[in-house]
């Protein structure tokens, strides 16, 4: 549960892909980022230049990416 969240807590992320469909906390102390990306109705030139579109993703807290799927 989020109790409150000041401005020092926020952070803008960029993932390696152009479509997030979604994000998610978890891990023993939720601070593990998990967030899914979308595929479908993507150009073939997007697809080439992020291939990893349609995968999962997870963020560490030290904003180390890691690709699930």
């Amino acid at each position: 549960m989020l109790a409150s969240v000041t401005a020092s807590d926020m952070r803008l992320l960029s993932l390696p892909e152009p479509r997030p469909t979604g994000l998610t906390f978890g891990g023993p102390d939720e601070d593990m980022l998990y967030g899914t990306s979308g595929r479908i109705g993507l150009a073939p030139q997007q697809i080439a230049k992020a291939p990893a579109s349609g995968g999962v993703f997870a963020l560490d807290r030290h904003r180390r990416a890691a690709l699930l799927s």
